[in-house]
């Protein structure tokens, strides 16, 4: 089991050897801890992909929360809505915001507002709020989320509209995003492989 559970992909599951606060299926010295850990083990064609509890980046993932969420859409559905990429990108954004813009620090990630989570809160230079969405392939349904999720936050922190920015980060996206952005006042941004050499 333990082979099976340190095969799956770290840029998914992150850490998964215990330490401090968090629950993790693996101590220190790499052994199971089977005496007071319960582990979800996600397998797809029969390959470990994913294992549960885990932290990556600054996001814990329970197995309740990672339950719920396949009873609503089934374990297929429940990799494609969260997507493959989405959380190591929320990983690069949070350990490295100015991977974004430089002088963008990171706040906090999954921050909850009474309209959703956010999936990373930014503060740029000139101290403005910036939502992030992140999405494999934004869709307008995702602008409409990320401004859903700032005009929560900003009823929250009673925050001027100017004084928070709205971004969706992304690998892909449909072609009617752009203007659906542009007509929201929303920033969009594609994560691509440049060659350099």
């Amino acid at each position: 089991m333990r082979g099976d559970i340190r095969s799956t992909m770290p840029q998914l599951r992150g850490k998964i050897v215990s330490s401090r606060n968090n629950v993790l299926p693996l101590s220190k010295n790499k052994n199971p801890n089977l005496s007071n850990t319960p582990i979800l083990l996600l397998l797809h064609n029969e390959k470990p992909i994913n294992v549960f509890p885990h932290l990556l980046g600054t996001t814990y993932s329970n197995i309740e929360q990672t339950l719920e969420s396949m009873a609503k859409s089934g374990p297929k559905a429940h990799l494609v809505a969260r997507g493959l990429l989405e959380n190591p990108i929320q990983k690069i954004l949070a350990d490295d915001p100015s991977t974004l813009e430089s002088e963008m620090r990171f706040v906090e990630a999954d921050f909850k507002v009474v309209s959703g989570v956010i999936d990373i809160l930014l503060q740029d230079g000139e101290n403005k709020f910036v939502v992030v969405e992140i999405e494999t392939r934004a869709r307008e349904i995702a602008v409409a989320q990320v401004c859903r999720l700032a005009a929560g936050f900003g009823s929250a922190r009673k925050a001027s509209s100017d004084d928070i920015r709205k971004v969706i980060v992304c690998q892909q996206y449909d072609e009617n995003v752009v203007k659906s952005c542009e007509g929201a006042n929303v920033e969009l941004y594609k994560v691509d492989m440049t060659r350099i050499a």
